[in-house]
């Protein structure tokens, strides 16, 4: 499970570092996606999965909490991209979800959601961390018994 843990962070940071790009809509912000969310969302997987990984070893279970919060920030990551947008050469806005070109409303409506979604996705794998990080934990023994 490590290793889709970690598959899913490398696919969800690409798709938001490039994933404009099946819309044509690559622009000045692309850089800025790669550096301040693609990159410490793959440094977040990978330490979930360095997680995953210490539970295994110290026999202990993985908590169901961990992988809803998980798959919550991998639909979150999803959702923002397709929704972010990017700033063309020629100053307008656009997304997956609202191509160049697309009625104004509707570009300000996917502006309006990738904020939200943007948090949720970090959120929601920095959760998965904690949780992972207290599975991980030896059992307490209490020192009376």
């Amino acid at each position: 499970m490590r290793i889709f843990v970690l598959t899913m962070g490398f696919i969800i940071a690409i798709f938001v570092a490039f994933g404009r790009v099946i819309v044509d809509a690559l622009g000045a912000n692309t850089v800025w996606y790669t550096c301040f969310l693609a990159v410490p969302y793959l440094l977040l997987s990978l330490l979930l999965s360095h997680r995953l990984g210490v539970t295994a070893r110290n026999e202990r279970p993985t908590t169901r909490a961990v992988w809803v919060l998980a798959v919550l920030s991998w639909v979150s990551g999803i959702a923002f991209a397709l929704t972010v947008p990017d700033v063309l050469p020629d100053g307008s806005l656009a997304a997956i979800t609202a191509p160049p070109g697309a009625d104004p409303v509707t570009v300000e409506i996917v502006v309006a959601l990738c904020n939200p979604f943007a948090i949720g996705m970090f959120v929601f794998l920095l959760l998965a961390c904690i949780v992972s990080w207290f599975n991980s934990r030896p059992a307490y023994v209490d020192p009376e018994d």
